[in-house]
This record gives C-alpha cells, sequence and structure tokens, in this order.
C-alpha cells in the first residue's frame, strides 16, 4: 500500500475529492480506514459508505474503519470524499487505504490516497444547495501530498442507526426568514400543506410538505435523550424549497446549524459533522413545489462493545448499574465524548468514562483513541492538560498496553513536570501531585528511572506547596492564601494520597462541614467518592453514591447526563467505576491483570455478587454474611477465568481469631497457617487475612 496523505494545494475552506475506480472483475464488500483533520463523509457511485468526524473528535489524526458493503460490478465506479474547513484556517487533507474484495476468487481492489485523486474546492460544508450544478470535468484539479502528516493511531469502529424523535414539542405554521426558534410565532393555518406529518417521528415513512413563497412550517423534534449523529434527509422533489435544522442540547440553545436547498428528483443528505443534540429545530419553507419527505432524523453514531458485566447488591444500586450501558454508548464514540477541539480534553471526565467502560465491558478502544487524538500540545501548555499522566495510567493500569503507554510517556512527563503557577490553590496543587506521581509510576513500569526521580521532585514540590494550604482547625486544605474550602479539591488530595495519613479522617468528617464548597457535577462526585474509599472511608463514599446517583435515578431520561439536565458537564459518568472498583473490590494490581486483587466491601453489604470482564478474563465474587449456629460467617464465592494471580483480600470484621477455609478445608486457625493445594500464599495481617491463587478456578472461602 502507497497511501498517502492528500490536499488541494489552494484554499483552506472545504473540500472535493473524487477517485475513479476500474475495477476488473465484481467486488463484494471491503474494508477501509480514512483520516482527515476535518469532518468527512465518504461516498461510493452517490451513496454514502459512511462518515467519520475527524479533526471535530481528536486534534491529531486518527485511522477510522469503515466496512463497505453491497456488490460493486466490473467496470468504472467513482468514490467521492466530503472534506470539511479544519479549525484555525488549516488546509484540509485526506488520506485513506484499504482494499474492496474480489468476488469468486477474482481480484481485490486496492483504494487508497494518491496523486491519481482530484480535488474541487467547496464554499461551505453544512451548508448545502441540492440546486448547484456538479462540477465539470474541466473544473476538477490535481492534488499533492501533505507534507508532514503521520497517522499512527486508530479509533475503534462506529456504527450508526437511524434515531426516531419521540415526539413534537412544538409545530406551527409561521413566517419565513429570521433566526430558527424554539417558540415560532404561529400564523394561523394558511396556504401549508403537511399530510402525515406525524411520519416525521418515524425512520421510513412519507409527509408531504408545501408551504408556498410566504408561509413556512417550524417545529421541534425531542428525541428524549442526548443522541449523537449525523443529521440526515432523504426527499423527493421540493425544487427550490429550504430545509433549515437547529441542533440544540438543551432547550433554548441551537448549538450546531445546518442548510440544505432541495432541488428535484430523489435527493439523500448527511449533515457533515457529527452533532450531540436532544433537540432539533426545524424549518421548512419555499416549497412551492411539493416535497415528499421519506426521511428527517439523526443516524446515531456509536461504538458498541461485547463485555458485559453483572451486579446485584441492592434495589438503589442495581438500579443504578442498569443506566450504565446507556450513558457509556452516548459517550463512546470513535473517542469520549467531553469537549471537543480546540478546548483542551476534560481528563477527569475522559478519566471517569475510561474506567467506567473498564469496569463494565473491558472496552479500552475508545479511551487508547482519547488518549492518543487528545494529548496535550508541549507547544500550548494548558492547565486542563495536567491530568493527562492520571488517565493514561487508569488506561495502562487496566489493558496493559505498552505499546501505546512507550509512545505518549514522554507526553505524560512533560504534563507532569509542567506544574502549578506560584500562587496556586489546593486544586491546582492536587492535580499536580496527581500527576507528578502517576508519571512517576509509569515511568517505573517502562524503565525510565531518570525521568520517574524528576517526576518524584515534582510530586514532592507539589505537596510541599500543599502543607501551606493546610488549616488544622476545619480540618481541610484551603483552596489559597485568602482561604474558602472545597470538597472537590479535598478530594483529589485524598484520591492522590497527597496528605499525610493521619489527616484523612478530619478530612473525611470536615468534607461536609459549613462553608466548605460542594462538587459541582458527577465528574467531581467520582473522584470526590474515590478519594473517600481510597483514604478508609467506604461508608462516606456510599453516601456519595446515594447523593449523586441514587437520589435521580428514578428521573425521565436514559442516561445520567439526561437525568442531571443540562447543568451538568458533558462527560456525567456513573457510579460504576465506584460499584466495581470498590463495592466488589475488583482491581488490577499488575497492568493488565497479570496480577489482580479482590477486595470485597464486607463490611458495607452482608451480601453482593458481581462479575467484571478484564484483560485476562472474567472474574467473579459472591459472598453473604449471617449467623450460622450462633457463629459470625462470611462465604465468599470466587472464580477467575485466565492465567495470573489472584489475591483475596477479606476484612477480619473484628474477629480477633478468624478461621479460613477455603473448599471445605481450613487454612488459617488461631494465627496458624495449614497448607491448601489452591492456596499458593497465605498472609494475615490486623485488619484483613490475605490469599494468593494462581491461574484458573472456582474457590469457596468461608471466613468465622
Amino acid at each position: 500500500m502507497n497511501h498517502r496523505p492528500i490536499r488541494h494545494a489552494g484554499g483552506s475552506g472545504a473540500l472535493l475529492l473524487r477517485r475513479r475506480l476500474a475495477l476488473e472483475g465484481p467486488c463484494r464488500g471491503g474494508r477501509l480506514r480514512i483520516a482527515a483533520n476535518a469532518p468527512v463523509q465518504l461516498y461510493v457511485d452517490g451513496l454514502r459508505v459512511g462518515g467519520a468526524p475527524g479533526g471535530a473528535l481528536a486534534e491529531r489524526p486518527l485511522w477510522q474503519p469503515l466496512v463497505l458493503e453491497g456488490v460493486l460490478e466490473a467496470g468504472s465506479h467513482e468514490m467521492l470524499a466530503v472534506v470539511g474547513s479544519p479549525p484555525g484556517g488549516q488546509a484540509p487533507w485526506f488520506a485513506c487505504r484499504g482494499r474492496l474484495k474480489g468476488v469468486a476468487g477474482g481480484p481485490a481492489q486496492p483504494v487508497e490516497s494518491d496523486l491519481r485523486w482530484q480535488a474541487f474546492p467547496l464554499a461551505g460544508g453544512d451548508g448545502f444547495s441540492a440546486l448547484d450544478d456538479p462540477p465539470a470535468e474541466e473544473d476538477w484539479e490535481g492534488v499533492e501530498s501533505a507534507p508532514g502528516i503521520e497517522v499512527r493511531g486508530e479509533a475503534p469502529r462506529a456504527d450508526e442507526r437511524l434515531a426516531a424523535a419521540r415526539g413534537f414539542a412544538v409545530f406551527e405554521e409561521t413566517l419565513p426568514g429570521g433566526g430558527l426558534s424554539f417558540t415560532p410565532a404561529s400564523v394561523g393555518p394558511g396556504g401549508c400543506k403537511c399530510v402525515h406529518r406525524d411520519q416525521l417521528l418515524a425512520t421510513t415513512g412519507r409527509t408531504s410538505v408545501l408551504t408556498g413563497n410566504h408561509r413556512a412550517i417550524a417545529f421541534v423534534l425531542d428525541f428524549g435523550r442526548i443522541v449523537t449523529g449525523y443529521p440526515c434527509l432523504r426527499l423527493r422533489e421540493g425544487r427550490g424549497g429550504v430545509v433549515e435544522i437547529g441542533a440544540a442540547a438543551a432547550w433554548g440553545r441551537i448549538d450546531h446549524g445546518l442548510r440544505y436547498v432541495c432541488a428535484s428528483g430523489r435527493q439523500e443528505w448527511y449533515g457533515l459533522t457529527p452533532v450531540r443534540c436532544r433537540y432539533l429545530v426545524v424549518r421548512l419553507s419555499g416549497f412551492t413545489e411539493e416535497v415528499e419527505l421519506e426521511r428527517l432524523a439523526l443516524s446515531e453514531r456509536f461504538v458498541a462493545a461485547e463485555g458485559q458485566a453483572a451486579l446485584a447488591v441492592g434495589p438503589g444500586h442495581d438500579l443504578a448499574w442498569e443506566t450504565g450501558p446507556p450513558s457509556l454508548q452516548g459517550s463512546r464514540l470513535d473517542a469520549y465524548v467531553t469537549d471537543p477541539p480546540p478546548a483542551a480534553c476534560d481528563w477527569w471526565g475522559t478519566r471517569a468514562l475510561l474506567l467506567a467502560d473498564a469496569v463494565r465491558t473491558g472496552h479500552l478502544a475508545a479511551g487508547r483513541a482519547t488518549l492518543l487524538g487528545r494529548a496535550p500540545d508541549p507547544h500550548r501548555p494548558l492547565a486542563r492538560d495536567r491530568p493527562f499522566p492520571v488517565c493514561l495510567e487508569a488506561y495502562h493500569d487496566y489493558s496493559g498496553d505498552d505499546d501505546t503507554l512507550g509512545q505518549l510517556l514522554p507526553t505524560a512527563v512533560e504534563a507532569a513536570l509542567r506544574g502549578p503557577d506560584a500562587v496556586a490553590g489546593a486544586a491546582s496543587l492536587a492535580a499536580a501531585a496527581a500527576a507528578a506521581g502517576a508519571a512517576e509510576r509509569l515511568c517505573r513500569r517502562a524503565g525510565e528511572d531518570t525521568d520517574a526521580g524528576r517526576c518524584r521532585e515534582a510530586a514532592d514540590s507539589a505537596r510541599t506547596g500543599l502543607e501551606r494550604l493546610w488549616r488544622p482547625e476545619p480540618g481541610l486544605y484551603a483552596e489559597g492564601a485568602q482561604g474558602g474550602f472545597s470538597q472537590s479539591a479535598n478530594a483529589l488530595i485524598l484520591a492522590a494520597d497527597a496528605a499525610p495519613e493521619d489527616r484523612s479522617g478530619h478530612m473525611a468528617a470536615a468534607l461536609r462541614g459549613p462553608g466548605v464548597a460542594p462538587v459541582a457535577g458527577l465528574t467531581e462526585a467520582v473522584l470526590l467518592a474515590e478519594g473517600l474509599w481510597r483514604s478508609g472511608h467506604g461508608a462516606r463514599a456510599l453516601e456519595v453514591i446515594d447523593t449523586w446517583w441514587l437520589r435521580i435515578v428514578g428521573r425521565e431520561g436514559s442516561t445520567w447526563r439526561d437525568k442531571r439536565g443540562p447543568e451538568e458537564d458533558i462527560a456525567a459518568p456513573g457510579p460504576d467505576y465506584l460499584l466495581g472498583r470498590f463495592l466488589l473490590g475488583i482491581s488490577p494490581t499488575e497492568p493488565g491483570f497479570a496480577r489482580r486483587r479482590v477486595e470485597p466491601a464486607l463490611s458495607l453489604a452482608d451480601g453482593a455478587r458481581g462479575r467484571l470482564p478484564t484483560a485476562a478474563g472474567d472474574l467473579s465474587v459472591e459472598w453473604r454474611t449471617g449467623e450460622v449456629e450462633g457463629v459470625r460467617r462470611t462465604t465468599v464465592q470466587l472464580q477467575a477465568c485466565g492465567a495470573g494471580q489472584t489475591e483475596l483480600v477479606l476484612e477480619r470484621g473484628g474477629r480477633p481469631r478468624p478461621t479460613l477455609s477455603v473448599d471445605g478445608e481450613v487454612v488459617w486457625r488461631n494465627e496458624k497457617l495449614y497448607p491448601n493445594a489452591s492456596v499458593r500464599e497465605t498472609a494475615a495481617g490486623p485488619e484483613a487475612v490475605n490469599l494468593l491463587f494462581r491461574g484458573a478456578g472456582a474457590w469457596e472461602v468461608i471466613l468465622e
């Protein structure tokens, strides 16, 4: 394959690219990878193959997989790529590679971006007129290689499906012109015609519309949830009519606008840029010729994940657990949707989504794509990029992906060494300590001891800065020299282990004190619960879950973002990671679960069961605690799939001299060890007893 990124020699606007394919024999389907620095749509013989968000979702180029379907007969065919306008006045570029599959042993057809493609500059991306004449043969120009472009990462394959609106929030006959409105002025029934309007709510159907020159039909489609995808139209006739669409995530504010001018005949059109919305605000005007709308919908874009975790604790937590899959699916695209470029990535939100996905599905490809595509730019240092090493560490913990770690470790070290400014408050210093600590651990794993030492110094410096902000009387770290306290900063200090151990109890109690600013959303709530759990305050952490998730679980909406409403941050993670990591207690102690720890929260629940997918295979744990013949007994069922070592950690629960049995045989009694063929190591401390199992297996452990 000799693919190369290509571009048009002049201009920085949108671009139409063409490649003629001469097939020696019929081909059935194929696989392609495309990349661009702007949103792109790909067509073969006028039919859309698929699209990719390109630079709208990741600043660094990623390959986007596409699957081609159907049969192309021998002969001439045409492939078209529509590339949008990149930000910052850049010249758009495009790359592709792949092949069409030959039928019945026939030759495969390679498809790649090279100098045989042709280019035609376009005026605008999401404003499109089908009345425009297609470019004449002499209007097509040559392309050139785009220098300095290397596509190294790959996004997971994204699927699309049509999302049907739940209903009309508004439907009015109004006047044409002016901006789109959620409350268009009604002029009463007049000359407009709209037959079978309910068909606009279906993904297939037919609605006939006629407006004339002086009237318009305006309506708002409500999907009932946040959907991410491409607005799409399919219609017949309606020459000269205009379809205006505004996409809105919240009522009253249009985030993205599109405009389509109709031609004659059957037409199909997809918006170039994927949008994130709950509402589509639509106005139809200028239809002096009747138009038949066969589709006005959103082609929802998502990445499927195969692994399925399970959890059963109690009605409230179980209901919260059920909200996890749709919440993750709404955020798991080619990369996680937090803040799109050019804004700095929300690394705390991304980390929360990544960990929730790792716990629920074992899916890590979207996390890898986000890390590769949104890694901080060393030439554009931003304070919000500082947590990048913490997110990279979370990914490596659960994946064991040393190749990606090797690519991104220098970026993580640079972010960790950037350091806070001289007057940084507790939140900034806590983030700096967390980032430097994560970068140090990653460097140790990679054998980069010199960089690890530098990161250690940066972490110590941040902790020294934090000491100046410690206030013994309230038992918290102040936001700055002028005072002020927040839950989010102090929770992050606990999670980053940036405070002396003897302070955690005071801090956990003081977080609920008067004058302490509460966390502002679900991402910060994850950090608050994690900080409390890591510092040994699991009961308080469960209260955070009850307050932030169980309190709203019964609200309308299928995702946490929908249940919280427009005030919520974009990430809007659920408690999935917290329940899997800290309640079930399943976590990797070596990257990729080569060694894993199962430490069920026996003191917080008398019974629970769960199964989590991991890079080494599924892990399951179930326990129940009760009185048996006057003795308090905890029975634990543990099952591990795949190679590796599994460490089971059981709280003594106040038992001074516990008895521990594995598969009916005593292994620990009166602080004395007994050999057992299943147990490789046994150790006991004042708070817990540890058992180490090797390889796959299922074991019943009884503690009494």
